[in-house]
């Protein structure tokens, strides 16, 4: 079954084999927004936290650290920047710029000041990498190209248009005898963001509000026109996301307990520090036969929790307290299901393997507010 992206009214889904397995919302940034230039004034560079504040268009800020700057900060300079990461609404944080721009397109991206051509290295380019770079080999003289998964569903040609265009876009916008501060392009709009970096590599694009898949239309049309018949209006009486069991999905994750299927549960509890997440047999994995039980058990929630990672959009450091098993065939048979859930997802994954007390520790990089921050704001 083709996975599909649901958009709705304000927030986003995707969907493989009939089951939601990504939820975005569709915020608009508060401040400066992701991926808009700006010729930004160094207001005060801080040594402490090798950070500088940018002094950016409107009164408003971001900070630049020097592991994003090209050369060292220097205050009361200015210079061009690209917000890297917009401030979301009601955080207190100021958004997070960068003086080494890259235009992200749906299947390249562009880094002025680079060169070079790279492959993303989660697909496989044995059949299309040499029509690939026969096309953007000039380009890549004068920029730094990668080549995006998403760059599998079209022809090498039209990797070649979009590169083009993104690059002709950085030519008009690369005015640094502008004042600063000064805005020079505005930031990517969340319909154009869900679309490049969400959209599948078959399957529709349903869109449920009028204005959105006009809006939708129109950017494909002039960005990505080989998507235009995978645009779908949703016109049926029951809400796409009821029809979906979007809704569904969002509030068996956010419950206390999410149930599996052999009759035990997880437990995700979430703190500024990490996210624990406990495997509890529910009185199933007890008598005869406990310790297959419990394999089983853990098997079921090696998947759940790999699930939920993606669902609920956790980030950062996570703590898999499995239940008791007594033989490391067992952990490991648990850990290659885990590997093999885990690798489904497109964030970066890594874990250790079990503790002497039976925890398995997860990092996966965070990126915006998880599920439950974003339905508390």
């Amino acid at each position: 079954m083709p996975s599909k992206l649901l958009i709705g009214h304000d927030m986003a889904a995707l969907v493989e084999d009939g089951r939601a397995v990504e939820i975005y919302p569709i915020v608009r940034a508060s401040g400066p927004g992701e991926g808009a230039v700006h010729i930004a004034r160094i207001v005060a560079v801080y040594r402490e936290t090798a950070s500088a504040l940018l002094a950016l268009a409107d009164g408003q800020e971001a900070i630049l650290p020097f592991k994003y700057a090209r050369q060292q900060p220097v205050e009361g300079a200015a210079l061009m920047v690209q917000i890297k990461k917009a401030a979301l609404p009601s955080s207190r944080k100021r958004a997070v710029a960068t003086s080494r721009p890259a235009l992200v397109g749906r299947t390249v991206v562009v880094q002025p000041f680079g060169s070079g051509l790279a492959f993303s290295k989660r697909a496989d380019w044995a059949e299309k990498e040499p029509a690939i770079r026969d096309q953007l080999r000039r380009i890549a003289k004068d920029a730094g190209l990668t080549v995006r998964t998403a760059a599998l569903e079209t022809s090498a040609e039209n990797i070649h248009r979009e590169a083009v265009g993104l690059m002709t876009h950085w030519q008009k916008t690369d005015r640094m005898d502008a004042d600063a501060p000064r805005h020079l392009t505005a930031a990517v709009s969340p319909i154009e963001g869900l679309i490049r970096d969400h959209a599948p590599p078959a399957g529709d694009i349903l869109i449920e509000k009028p204005a959105l898949f006009a809006e939708a239309r129109k950017i494909v049309k002039r960005l990505w026109p080989w998507l235009e018949d995978r645009l779908v209006r949703w016109k049926e009486p029951e809400p796409l996301f009821e029809a979906f069991g979007i809704q569904d999905a969002i509030e068996r994750a956010l419950s206390p307990r999410i149930p599996l299927p052999s009759g035990g549960w997880i437990r995700i509890d979430q703190t500024e520090a990490l996210t624990a997440i406990d495997v509890n047999s529910g009185g199933a994995a007890s008598g005869r036969g406990a310790a297959a039980m419990r394999l089983a058990l853990n098997r079921e929630a090696a998947l759940e929790v790999a699930a939920q990672l993606r669902l609920q959009n956790i980030g950062g450091l996570i703590i898999v307290d499995f239940l008791d098993m007594k033989t490391s065939r067992d952990q490991g048979k648990v850990l290659n299901i885990f590997d093999r859930a885990l690798a489904m997802d497109s964030r970066p994954v890594e874990r250790t393997g079990f503790s002497r007390f039976g925890l398995v520790e997860v990092s996966r990089k965070r990126m915006g507010p998880n599920l439950r921050e974003w339905m508390k704001k």
